[in-house]
């Protein structure tokens, strides 16, 4: 009953179809085996009882894969894992270019310092 409330309030809506959708398949499997078939009647409804649960199983499986609208959890993890690839490489390509300016500036200087002390 919690796995239905929360469905139908929407809160945790792919956990609570996916809880629903083993309830279902569960209870689809319970009853296929403990129907009556010793009767026509009673295969009819055996079969019947299966159609119903494969139906409810099968509508709370499409909820449960359902994102509405939104990415799943799996394609936010693997565009945030490429941006902050992206973004360390341009750091990385930033703070290369920085650290040879500031080489090249204190080469410069160190050259100049040994020329002025050589000529002194």
């Amino acid at each position: 009953m919690g796995a239905g409330v929360l469905f139908a309030l929407g809160k945790s809506a792919r956990l609570a179809a996916t809880v629903l959708a083993v309830i279902s398949a569960l209870n689809g499997y319970v009853e296929w085996r403990s129907a009556d078939i010793t009767s026509k009647d009673g295969r009819d409804a055996r079969r019947k009882q299966l159609l119903k649960n494969v139906s409810l199983t099968g509508g709370v499986l499409l909820a449960a894969v359902d994102t509405n609208g939104r990415p799943s959890l799996a394609w936010r993890a693997e565009h945030l894992a490429a941006d902050a690839k992206k973004n360390a490489s341009h750091l990385a390509a930033d703070v290369k270019k920085t650290t040879g300016k500031q080489w090249k500036k204190a080469d410069k200087a160190v050259r100049k310092a040994v020329d002025h002390t050589a000529g002194a």
